[in-house]
């Protein structure tokens, strides 16, 4: 009993003198304080802090800080990424499970941050962190301290107050490194704590490039599917097999335990792993694109998604160009000329035309400056001008017939148009466009429009599919005009294209028996073309197309079978190789069609 009451006792005056340890050390440390921060020494404090502030920054705050040097340290440790986490998880159930053996781990703390690769442990000595950390994996056992001025910026909260928060129908691209890398989706919606995000985009099936080949084929496996809308019928066609139904008058399919919206494949991702805000600007053609893959009410979905300003077109002046001034501004319908642009605010100084009035009083002498977006190009009818812009039309040129305040009819109601679309007649197609004004420069020369584009070009033959083939007529910004044998003009994007083909070799016969292949001259004698002639720009199987450089409409390419068409008589398509002339007998014979070209040696002499 004795042996109890001496062990409470003793256990109660030990509390009394840490109690008391601990009284006297709060009041030599106030002692302290009052010292350093009161009368003539605080003076000299604030002076020398400001002179340390100034030379060595925050780090001499840290240390005169009172006691600091007492603190622990920050020690640096390289790891794996991306299992910072994880180790800061395993250093803290390490401590833990320490506490109540003979060898307590002696760090005091352990930390991540945003910065891949690294985790910072708080401790006296290194010595400590040596002990805390071994036995674990994914750490490169390099320890660095960190210097005592940066030890307040590793645990600074770091907000990005730019970045506006995920919603529903916000365009985003793919961060995450498959093969949907860098393509453009829309969010279809979120859960509930937003981390996850379910979105539509154009789909990579693999079926595109592993059809016909062996399953161990690694060439094909490593190979990026080509972006193309989901289209049950051609998945069949691969031996495929899909089921439909419909919601919210959609069509929904599921092939391969993917699900598919009318064209585009729904698909979820974590938030982390895509991009979005206003470095995503989505172009017109990738418009067009979810507008085909869409269906029915694509358009109106699609606008409402999408703020006026991304749709706008981006304007670019020079001096010179004459522009108006838009209906948001106080001076709206004033036009004039560019005199300046500042290249570093990007204003933009024009002289009025239109106030000759003021000009009277030199009001405007030094000109007015406006802002970029307060600015459109303006043109009156009857310019001459070229297509430098935009998704369709490039390179086009024309005359400007009407400028964009033309009511045009939908259905039963009557809207006015844009106030900068400008109706051109063009020189290429003999028929009239609508291109945005901020797409059109004025111009005198007359144009052909583009003719390549990637590896193809105008007049190229290419394949549409297993059993069809097609000849370039228009070339756009990203797609293609084709006219297949069915005398259908497709529209078929860049990446969609199919390879070109040759005709180098390539015989038919026409309706007279004779051998019609390329750079034939032919006459064609039935179908809706009868009548018209030209010359043989490819053989596709029973097919000819052929250019006749008369013809307007579809860049002068017609699609007839061979036995629609006879061999030309040479009297009306000269040969164009040196030294081969006209046999005039032959013609003069009268011998239809049976016109011959013989080889007459050329001399040096002769011009």
């Amino acid at each position: 009993g004795a042996e109890q009451v001496s062990a409470k006792q003793a256990e109660r005056e030990n509390r009394q003198f840490d109690v008391q340890r601990r009284l006297e050390e709060d009041a030599k440390l106030q002692e302290q304080v009052r010292e350093r921060f009161e009368g003539e020494n605080a003076q000299r404090y604030t002076r020398e802090a400001l002179e340390e502030d100034e030379e060595d920054g925050s780090g001499a705050r840290f240390r005169d800080l009172p006691d600091a040097t007492r603190d622990p340290r920050m020690w640096l440790m390289k790891c794996k990424p991306n299992q910072e986490k994880m180790l800061v998880i395993q250093l803290m159930q390490k401590f833990l499970d320490s506490m109540h053996t003979d060898k307590p781990l002696q760090i005091k703390s352990a930390a991540c941050t945003d910065i891949k690769g690294y985790i910072y442990i708080e401790a006296y000595k290194e010595l400590h962190v040596r002990e805390a950390t071994q036995g674990l994996n994914n750490l490169f056992y390099k320890i660095t301290q960190v210097p005592v001025n940066e030890m307040t910026d590793v645990m600074r909260v770091r907000v990005d107050a730019k970045k506006k928060p995920l919603q529903r129908n916000s365009w985003v691209r793919i961060r995450r490194n498959d093969e949907y890398k860098d393509d453009l989706a829309q969010v279809v919606d979120l859960d509930n704590d937003a981390k996850r995000a379910r979105v539509r985009l154009i789909p990579r099936l693999r079926v595109y490039v592993t059809r016909g080949l062996d399953d161990d084929d690694t060439g094909a496996r490593t190979m990026r599917p080509p972006a193309k809308l989901f289209i049950p019928e051609e998945i069949e066609r691969f031996g495929g097999e899909c089921s439909q139904s419909t919601r919210n008058g959609r069509k929904h399919f599921n092939y391969d335990g993917n699900e598919f919206e009318d064209g585009l494949l729904l698909k979820y991702y974590s938030v982390r792993n895509l991009r979005w805000g206003d470095e995503i600007s989505p172009s017109l053609a990738e418009f067009e694109r979810f507008k085909a893959g869409l269906g029915e009410h694509a358009e109106e979905e699609l606008l409402a998604a999408v703020q006026s300003t991304d749709l706008a077109p981006k304007e670019s002046f020079a001096p010179g160009d004459i522009v108006k001034v838009r209906e948001n501004s106080d001076l709206k319908h004033i036009v004039g000329v560019v005199q300046s642009i500042n290249g570093s605010t990007g204003a933009v100084v024009i002289m009025p035309t239109s106030t000759d009035g003021l000009f009277k009083e030199k009001l405007f002498k030094n000109g007015l400056s406006f802002q970029p977006e307060q600015l459109q190009k303006w043109f009156k009818m009857g310019d001459h001008v070229k297509v430098v812009g935009g998704t369709r039309h490039v390179g086009e040129t024309g005359l400007i017939v009407r400028v964009g305040r033309t009511a045009v009819t939908e259905g039963t109601e009557r809207r006015a148009a844009a106030p900068d679309q400008l109706y051109i007649f063009s020189d290429l197609t003999q028929m009239e466009i609508v291109v945005p004004a901020a797409h059109v420069q004025e111009c005198s020369d007359v144009s052909s429009g583009l003719e390549t584009l990637g590896q193809y070009q105008l007049h190229d033959l290419v394949t549409l599919d297993r059993t069809g083939a097609g000849v370039i007529i228009k070339v756009e910004h990203s797609s293609f005009k084709v006219l297949s044998t069915t005398n259908e003009e497709l529209a078929i994007d860049h990446a969609q294209m199919g390879r070109k083909k040759s005709s180098r070799g390539a015989v038919t016969l026409g309706a007279d028996q004779k051998k019609l292949e390329a750079n034939s001259p032919v006459n064609i004698i039935e179908g809706a073309h009868k009548g018209q002639a030209g010359i043989v720009k490819h053989v596709f199987k029973s097919f000819l197309f052929v250019h006749d450089v008369k013809r307007k409409e579809q860049s002068g390419i017609m699609c007839v079978r061979s036995r629609q068409c006879v061999l030309a008589d040479g009297s009306d398509f000269k040969p164009t190789v040196q030294g081969y002339e006209s046999s005039g007998s032959e013609m003069d014979d009268g011998g239809g069609g049976g016109g011959r070209t013989s080889f007459v040696p050329q001399s040096p002499s002769h011009s």
